[in-house]
């Protein structure tokens, strides 16, 4: 396998991780997280032996990077339109929501648009 096969492998492996965390656990959306966190994809790395726990923060960061997740103060995300909106709508319901969160995943929310109509 190449250097670039193998880094494709951990990125893939990385974001449906992250994917599978956020799923939904029942039918009620309250039954449901909307977000993970690195300490939890880390230690799903320690459950397979092709990714070291060192490289999960690496991993996120180019996640992020590239823009297919949304980080919030150690908080991860799938950013797709679909999952982003779920969030917007969890946080505009919350009692004191935060204005900054919500800036942000208004533009992560358009920037999955683009990418989808490209």
């Amino acid at each position: 396998m190449s250097h670039e096969e193998a880094d494709r492998n951990l990125h893939d492996w990385t974001l449906e991780k992250i994917t599978e965390q956020v799923a939904d656990e029942g039918e009620e959306k309250q039954d449901s997280s909307l977000w993970t966190s690195k300490k939890r994809v880390k230690a799903g790395a320690s459950k397979v032996d092709f990714v070291e726990r060192e490289q999960v923060p690496s991993l996120v960061d180019a996640l992020e990077a590239r823009g297919e997740v949304v980080y919030w103060h150690g908080l991860i995300a799938p950013a797709t339109e679909e999952h982003i909106s779920e969030i917007i709508e969890s946080e505009v319901e919350a009692n004191h929501p935060r204005e900054i969160l919500l800036g942000r995943l208004n533009e992560a929310k358009q920037e999955a648009k683009l990418e989808v109509s490209s």
